[in-house]
């Protein structure tokens, strides 16, 4: 059985697997405002070519900031999402200066990139209180569908141009004979099968 409080998601996927179980989740995307937002916060897509202008980039995105930081040689700001993997918490860290391309994290120099990390460890804190114990998880990727063709068709958007690190969280895992439900989120273990529809 999963242990919520101190088990990483892959050790209890790992643990579930071992079991003949995989880990089912719809966690359907979703605007994010705080509670006392009347409206969720409105700013401008901000595509793959409009990414190349800073300057638009910067004035868009701060829009949906909630805390900004000068650090380093930069301006790092924490923004809700447009479209929240979870209900229970979403936002990502971005430096938003009007004057830097940071591509990806290699980018930032060690001193300012530490800054940002003891932000993230605030966010990370506060997304673990909000989830009520469940799964925590710091990242960024680089998807096909952010880019291009499949980024204009999906609706999804990725900012090449601004290394953005997201943090949020899950509800907790449910034990392997149950399911965890909050609103539209729901995890479930179910069996794992075969192409033949047999179980492994």
């Amino acid at each position: 059985m999963p242990n919520n409080t101190s088990c990483p998601l892959s050790d209890a996927i790992a643990e579930g697997a071992a079991s003949g179980l995989r880990l089912k989740m719809t966690a359907p995307l979703m605007p994010l405002c705080f509670p006392e937002d009347p409206v969720p916060r409105q700013s401008v897509r901000v595509d793959q070519a409009l990414a190349t202008d800073l300057a638009f980039l910067a004035k868009e995105v701060s829009k949906n900031a909630f805390f900004e930081v000068d650090r380093g040689d930069g301006t790092w700001s924490a923004i809700n999402v447009l479209s929240a993997y979870s209900n229970a918490f979403h936002a990502m860290l971005m430096e938003t200066s009007d004057r830097r391309y940071l591509p990806a994290p290699e980018w930032i120099p060690d001193g300012e990139g530490d800054e940002m990390m003891r932000i993230a460890a605030v966010l990370l804190a506060e997304a673990e209180r909000q989830s009520g114990g469940g799964t925590v998880c710091l990242g960024y990727n680089w998807s096909p569908l952010g880019f291009g063709e499949l980024e204009a068709k999906s609706g999804l958007q990725s900012i090449p141009t601004k290394f953005h690190p997201q943090i949020w969280s899950w509800w907790p895992l449910p034990d392997f004979d149950g399911f965890t439900q909050h609103n539209d989120f729901r995890a479930e273990w179910v069996q794992c099968r075969t192409k033949l529809g047999h179980r492994l």
